[in-house]
């Protein structure tokens, strides 16, 4: 039994992930980007890669960091993820790696699944 009344997350394919940005008007130039980083497969492990030294140069002028941080935007020093639509009542994250969960599961559907359940035995006498 489900504990929230959120939809668990939908599974989707970089086609119908690009389809649904531009429905929900996500400039041209993040779906591009969105292209680049899903390039060699449409998967968390793409999302969450180390940029090379030219994309960290390109997306951020900074360092290597993980890709997903060229799809933030900093706003009155919080992140914001570039994919939603910004304004008073966008989402803010203090920091970075806080916005993962929120790209994997509201833009990608990269929701994890569990196949079976653990239950440990209990302790004790019963």
């Amino acid at each position: 039994m489900r504990k929230t009344r959120r939809a668990p997350a939908a599974v989707m394919s970089l086609e119908s992930t690009i389809e649904k940005l531009r429905r929900e008007d996500v400039d041209e130039e993040t779906i591009g980007l969105i292209q680049e980083i899903f390039s060699a497969g449409f998967s968390v492990e793409a999302l969450m890669r180390k940029m090379s030294k030219d994309e960290s140069t390109r997306y951020l002028n900074s360092e290597s960091a993980p890709v997903y941080r060229a799809l933030l935007r900093e706003a009155n020093e919080q992140f914001q993820c570039r994919l939603c639509q910004d304004g008073p009542n966008a989402m803010s994250f203090k920091r970075p790696r806080d916005v993962v969960r929120h790209l994997r599961r509201n833009h990608f559907g990269f929701g994890d699944s569990c196949p079976t359940w653990f239950v440990p035995p209990r302790l004790g006498p019963s």
